[in-house]
């Protein structure tokens, strides 16, 4: 089963849902990388896992093989060959607020500075664009805090989606 990983937004549990995938037996699509040119790993020290600053300079289609999984956040939706994915899982914090200062203080380790315009426009588009595929892709949304308390149950839901 093939897998995109994407959020509502950042710091909503999508590295934590990488690893999970990948430590049961998931292979992370090629272009995918532990830790971008742009993180701050102290935020993150697992990993961030999104798609490598070398790909997005010559960006080509993404085909994913067998029982790989990849982390697409909205902005790169049409670099992905849907044909080849069965699950989308989208992470999503139920608690606005605490995501934005989340996000926030890992914008500002970063060297970014975030408004919470910005970020509100953010998820406008976030949801917008996952709405536009939901057409071409089987969705699972996932709490956070599903992920961080019962991982195992998780788990159990991919593979009952499909």
């Amino acid at each position: 089963m093939n897998i995109v990983v994407t959020g509502i937004g950042p710091r909503c549990g999508t590295s934590a849902m990488m690893r999970l995938l990948i430590n049961n037996g998931w292979d992370p699509h090629s272009v995918a990388e532990q830790f971008p040119h742009y993180v701050a790993r102290e935020k993150n020290p697992e990993g961030f896992w999104d798609v490598s600053k070398t790909y997005l300079e010559t960006p080509t289609p993404i085909t994913l093989g067998v029982n790989q999984c990849i982390k697409l956040w909205h902005p790169y939706f049409s670099y992905i060959d849907w044909t080849t994915v069965d699950l989308m899982v989208i992470l999503h914090r139920q608690d606005f607020i605490k995501q934005f200062k989340s996000t926030d203080k890992c914008a500002k380790a970063e060297g970014y500075h975030m408004t919470i315009q910005q970020y509100s426009e953010i998820l406008t588009a976030v949801h917008k664009n996952i709405k536009e595929i939901s057409s071409l892709v089987k969705q699972l949304r996932i709490p956070m805090r599903y992920l961080r308390g019962s991982p195992n149950s998780v788990l159990t839901k991919i593979k009952e989606a499909v």
